[in-house]
This record gives structure tokens, sequence and C-alpha cells, in this order.
């Protein structure tokens, strides 16, 4: 019986194996989380009263920088574009700032005081409070039988 060597270079079943089998280390990344340069972190700290969200964006102005909350989710968005002047005096060698949009959404519920919610920016840090709805404990009421 002869033995014929097999290939590793085009084992394409091998590739997708070691990629998403069972013991691949490769996890997906959830959508809403982004580790991009312009992904800034977040730190959300939840209080009995409202949540508190605090955002790095450093770089970024107030006018660079949206806060809306619509149905249940909270949503942070910021666009920065590059300043292209500097290319018009001279030969770009190399470019690290960035530029571009970043938006990312967080679920808050529906008990979330809208009309209240507040955002703070300064120093390259966005504050948010969200406060939460005060829900009314329930009252007894006594019927009269007539």
């Amino acid at each position: 019986m002869n033995l014929i060597r097999h290939s590793n270079l085009l084992d394409f079943d091998r590739l997708l194996n070691d990629f998403w089998g069972p013991r691949s280390t490769f996890k997906p990344v959830p959508r809403n989380v982004v580790d991009t340069p312009l992904a800034p972190r977040v730190d959300v700290t939840g209080h009995d009263d409202r949540y508190e969200f605090v955002v790095e964006l450093p770089g970024f102005t107030r006018d660079d920088v949206t806060v809306s909350v619509e149905d249940g989710y909270l949503t942070i968005e910021a666009n920065q574009e590059s300043d292209a002047s500097e290319a018009s005096e001279g030969r770009v060698i190399r470019r690290e700032r960035r530029s571009g949009s970043y938006m990312r959404k967080f679920h808050v519920g529906e008990d979330v005081d809208s009309d209240s919610v507040s955002a703070k920016f300064a120093d390259g840090l966005l504050n948010i409070t969200v406060p939460l709805l005060v829900a009314e404990e329930p009252t007894r009421r006594l019927v009269e039988i007539s």
C-alpha cells in the first residue's frame, strides 16, 4: 500500500473547523460592541433612581456629539471630520488622528424619564444621567358598600 501525502495548503474544511469549530478560540463580537479606534469606552452605572453613563470622547467637541432617547433606547452619536486643509499645505506622510462617525445604542427600558435626561461634556468626557420613573406605591382605598 502506498501513502499519498496530503497537502494542507488548500484544506478548507480544516481551516473552517479550526476557525469556527468546537475547539476554536474565535468568539464573535456582539454588534453593539465595536472595538475600533473611533469607538470610545463607556462606563455604565445603575442606581436606584437613575442610570449614569460616562463616555470617553477625547478630541471631540460638544457640537460633534448627539444624545437622544427613543423607545427605551439611549443613542449616542459622534461625528468627527478630518481637517483636509492641512493636506493642501504640504504632503501628508502619516495620519494617525481619527475621523469618521460613530453610533452606539443602549437599552435603558421603558421606565426612564426621557424628558429629564441630562448630559454634560467637559474635558473629553460625556456624562449622561438617565433618571428612572418613580413607581407609585399602590394605595388601598376602601369602597363604601351601599
